[in-house]
């Protein structure tokens, strides 16, 4: 397959790199939270969601 000379200026995303060294480390048994990819794996608290839904239509720079 001849690919784009330009591919070769891709670099490695930085969120998979370090999702990559969290998953190394918690198999090391290093007690990681990894927020670096995917979805957390437990509910937004409820006390976030109101003040998103309070600050939702918030969205001017000035009053």
């Amino acid at each position: 397959m001849n690919l784009n000379p330009k591919t070769k200026l891709i670099i490695e995303s930085l969120t998979l790199k370090l999702n990559s060294l969290a998953n190394e480390l918690s198999a090391k048994g290093k007690n990681i939270i990894n927020l670096t990819a995917g979805e957390l794996d437990f509910p937004t608290p409820l006390y976030i969601q109101k003040e998103v839904k309070n600050k939702v239509n918030l969205n001017k720079y000035t009053p």
